[in-house]
């Protein structure tokens, strides 16, 4: 489970900005919706939290952040050669200090009574420092352990801690400039550092909405008829009427393509799917005399087919006590269907191994629900850098209308409209 996550100098982020989901003690006093960890650190953490903001203000680069910071750790090893720029590093631009400097990541994490700390800071061309730490449950007294760190500027600094079982020499000589160690010692078979590895690769789920979104996930579950049953009493539960969902083989053609795909990458699409086949989606409905008719799934409505796309991955999640970020949740869902969402993550018996859903969102209805301990806001300040703020932060009392302050500018974090109409 998340429980901190730290970026500095990474597009619209200047100074380091922190994410946290530790209940406030509050919260945690009087609040069935947290789950104990059993630390000190952190004793209390939230499945839910939504971070609001204006158009432009930095909210998807905060979703962004983490996704390169996911990315980089499973494939900096695999991914790239000796001598490669880092892709997609960019510095915050606004200022002549902060272009020549590293951007930095950082996460908290639990995962098998265990927390980890874990980051690095790098830009383009090579990785500046690394550093991975670890607290253990069983121990008595929940010292913090160093197992590794990197510093190009002071090669002394380097450490691999010795109770790392293998090659802890090739795992060094190995990694490159432009890669991280964990993924060097994993890419090598490292099975002492399997357990942080393993939670960005399977338990950190980050993800920006598109129309595809858990489309093909969703629809290779409809194959297997168990969780095709989940499938179809998760979209029925949202008073959805769908009878069945079937998946019909068909060979691909470029008709099947979005039409706003670009040239250039349709074109290497249809070079690599010639000959094949994929999978086209038919919604099943019962008609006023009891007969079934079956429809084209793309005639259903935006909604349905945005609940359809989140059933597969939110099942997953639930089912596996995954952390799931998504940018603009509430694209396309009705509010009411938005909250029900939620609900599943606050519900002990849908959501039993404290599964977690982190996401950007316009929708202001969720926030009285929510409450401000659970709330964040992302501020454009000055020449463009971005300011992350918990509304917990924010003076006001605990049981105040959120939604309300919030839309009157009160708690900031929405659009400032200018005067667009010039009187005489």
């Amino acid at each position: 489970m998340l429980i901190e996550f730290r970026v500095q100098n990474f597009r619209s982020f200047k100074d380091e900005q922190v994410f946290s989901m530790v209940a406030t003690p509050s919260l945690a006093k009087n609040d069935h919706d947290t789950f104990s960890t059993g630390f000190k650190a952190a004793p209390e953490l939230l499945n839910t939290a939504a971070i609001y903001g204006a158009n432009a203000s930095g909210k998807s680069n905060l979703i962004k952040a983490m996704r390169f910071m996911c990315r980089f750790v499973r494939s900096s090893f695999s991914e790239s050669n000796y001598g490669e720029l880092i892709e997609d590093v960019t510095p915050y631009l606004f200022s002549k200090e902060t272009r020549s400097l590293p951007s930095s990541f950082e996460v908290v994490f639990l995962h098998h009574d265990n927390i980890y700390q874990y980051g690095f800071s790098l830009d383009a061309e090579r990785v500046h420092q690394e550093w991975l730490y670890v607290i253990a449950k069983d121990k008595e007294r929940q010292r913090t352990q160093r197992l590794i760190e990197r510093n190009i500027h002071d090669v002394q600094k380097s450490y691999i801690n010795p109770i790392l079982k293998g090659p802890k020499e090739n795992w060094k000589s190995a990694t490159r400039d432009n890669a991280l160690i964990l993924s060097t010692a994993m890419g090598l078979n490292a099975k002492s550092l399997e357990e942080p590895f393993t939670w960005f690769q399977r338990y950190l789920r980050v993800v920006g909405f598109t129309h595809s979104f858990g489309r093909g996930y969703t629809s290779n579950l409809l194959k297997n008829e168990h969780t095709k049953k989940n499938v179809l009493k998760f979209v029925n539960d949202f008073d959805i009427p769908i009878k069945d969902i079937v998946v019909v083989e068909k060979e691909f053609s470029e008709s099947l393509l979005p039409k706003d795909v670009p040239t250039s990458i349709k074109n290497g699409i249809v070079r690599e799917m010639k000959g094949k086949t994929v999978g086209e989606l038919y919604s099943v409905h019962e008609t006023e005399d009891g007969s079934e008719i079956e429809f084209s799934f793309d005639e259903e409505s935006d909604g349905t087919k945005k609940l359809f796309d989140l059933s597969g991955p939110f099942l997953d999640v639930l089912e596996n006590g995954y952390t799931l970020v998504i940018d603009e949740l509430n694209n396309s869902i009705h509010p009411v269907a938005l909250k029900g969402l939620l609900d599943l993550f606050k519900n002990k018996e849908t959501n039993p191994k404290n599964a977690q859903i982190i996401f950007t969102s316009h929708d202001t209805n969720l926030m009285d629900d929510l409450g401000r301990d659970r709330l964040w806001k992302v501020d454009r300040q000055g020449c463009g850098f971005s300011t992350l703020t918990p509304f917990s932060d924010i003076e006001g009392r605990s049981n105040e209308a959120i939604e309300r302050r919030y839309l009157t500018g009160r708690y900031g974090g929405i659009p400032s409209v200018g005067e667009i109409i010039e009187h005489d």
